[in-house]
């Protein structure tokens, strides 16, 4: 399975994050999401008080849109799954605390996962 996420957020900087990719804000990657390599995790600094908009769309194939996002803690901050639109899904908040965020895209609770190639779109975006 192939993953494409493209994360933007308002400000220019570089992240950093234990066992995530570290991005700069409005950079886009690319990732793999198989047997070996479930799930793909990205991280960005958020100040307290910030809003998140995340989306995420799977354009082709039937990967399970699911995300999660951990506040600088490890805490789970929100996990979502099965959208009602089954291939997309969207998330709005406002951050907690400061400092870096990570956010996690697990293959999802298919079954067949391995089997099924799927691109997906994601834009995380912060405003004030």
């Amino acid at each position: 399975m192939i993953v494409l996420l493209v994360l933007m957020l308002c400000a220019f900087a570089p992240v950093r994050a234990q066992g995530a990719q570290a991005l700069t804000f409005g950079q886009s990657v690319d990732g793999r999401l198989d047997g070996t390599t479930p799930t793909a995790a990205y991280s960005f600094d958020g100040l307290r008080g910030e809003y998140l908009r995340i989306s995420l769309r799977v354009t082709r194939g039937d990967l399970d849109a699911t995300l999660a996002l951990f506040a600088p803690d490890g805490s789970l901050i929100v996990r979502r799954d099965d959208s009602p639109e089954g291939d997309a899904l969207t998330i709005q908040l406002r951050l907690t605390a400061s400092g870096t965020h990570r956010l996690v895209k697990p293959r999802g609770l298919d079954t067949d996962a391995a089997r099924r190639p799927a691109i997906t779109r994601c834009r995380l975006t912060v405003w004030a």
